[in-house]
């Protein structure tokens, strides 16, 4: 069945038409329209919601209807889902609006607890790509602590201390503990699926158990460009190059200028050796993710182009600009250097380059390992 939908606003009100369809036959269902004042948006969300569900039969669980402890207002919701769009596209255009939103969302409703869990998202992208994890960890720490206090039923926010806990305190207890109540609560965000996978499972070595989460994630959040790429790489990471080029080619559908997709399509072709492939990506990436001169780097190495790849190579030993320690693992490793890489792995972590977390999965056959998992401070158990 197929839900269609559309909405109308003019000054503060809305009209609402929704009809389901059997995909099938193409047969209507159900449809209804709904006019009403703008501050009724959550109260047609309801409405809907369950017309379908009696109309399909369906009988919904016992915690499925929707108790919001704080009912954010309009204005408010509709500046998060502005920032919430705006993040996915990872640009640093994007982002600086992305960070607008959200900091409005906050002013307009300060009880807003998923807004503070989504500025905290945001900080969390700044810290992957444009700045340091330093600076940024302690102030996503303090926005998902508010959240909580604010509704300690977020899912969201529990895992993001889980994220701090496991790339910027490398407490894997403590990072346990968060995912688990993540994972406990009533209402669990797709979302909150793939950072688990991301940041602790594929840390952990826990790579099939990782793909899983990920794409169970996806299958209710299938537009989500972040938790794709993060599937495309633990493919990577797996060996499953085909799988990860089609869904790196699934982001880029949805987003053909995506830096970080072209990342990770970038480095299956190195992996194939398809050196003319790898390069026009890792030009592209270059444009927007800094330690993608690392990359393109190592592309050129390997390609003969010695000139090219020592210029970038020395832009990047000099170079303050965060994320340059990952360029220079990249770059070695895309040589296929790998003592060298490891070395400038050990620095990056060292300095809480918080992308540490994926990359460290490629020296897990190495003999490299064992000191890395040791700087991380994981587990025996998991090592």
């Amino acid at each position: 069945n197929i839900l269609e939908g559309s909405v109308r606003k003019s000054g503060n009100r809305i009209r609402v038409t929704a009809q389901l369809i059997e995909a099938f036959k193409g047969i209507h269902l159900w449809s209804e329209r709904y006019d009403r004042d703008l501050t009724d948006v959550f109260a047609i969300q309801d409405e809907i919601a369950s017309a379908i569900a009696g109309t399909l039969q369906v009988k919904l669980l016992p915690g499925a209807s929707i108790k919001r402890s704080h009912e954010p207002n309009t204005a408010a919701y509709g500046a998060y889902l502005k920032a919430r769009y705006l993040w996915g596209k990872l640009s640093p255009e994007s982002l600086k609006l992305c960070k607008k939103y959200f900091e409005e969302a906050i002013a307009l409703d300060p009880n807003f607890g998923q807004a503070h869990c989504g500025y905290a998202d945001h900080l969390l992208i700044l810290a992957a790509f444009y700045m340091s994890a330093s600076k940024f960890m302690p102030l996503i720490r303090t926005e998902a602590r508010k959240a909580l206090d604010i509704d300690p039923s977020l899912s969201e926010a529990y895992a993001i201390l889980g994220i701090v806990a496991c790339v910027f305190d490398f407490d894997w207890k403590e990072a346990d503990k968060c995912f688990r109540s993540a994972l406990a609560c009533d209402s669990v965000p797709p979302r909150v699926l793939g950072w688990y996978g991301h940041f602790y499972l594929l840390l952990t070595g826990h790579i099939k158990e990782a793909i899983e989460q990920q794409r169970e994630g996806l299958k209710a959040d299938p537009l989500n460009i972040v938790a794709r790429n993060w599937l495309a790489y633990s493919f990577l990471i797996d060996g499953r190059l085909k799988d990860a080029a089609l869904e790196a080619q699934k982001c880029l559908e949805l987003e053909a200028d995506s830096g970080s997709t072209a990342v990770v399509l970038s480095l299956v072709h190195v992996q194939q050796e398809q050196w003319t492939d790898a390069l026009s990506l890792a030009e592209k990436a270059s444009l927007t993710i800094p330690y993608a001169t690392g990359i393109l780097g190592g592309i050129l190495k390997r390609m003969g182009q010695a000139k090219r790849a020592t210029e970038l190579f020395q832009e990047l030993l000099s170079s303050e600009t965060y994320g340059a320690l990952l360029g220079l693992f990249y770059f070695y490793f895309v040589c296929g250097e790998i003592d060298e890489a490891a070395k400038w792995m050990e620095k990056a972590i060292e300095h809480r380059d918080s992308l540490y977390a994926m990359a460290t999965a490629h020296f897990r056959s190495t003999s490299q390992w064992p000191k890395i998992a040791r700087l991380i401070n994981l587990p025996e158990e998991v090592q």
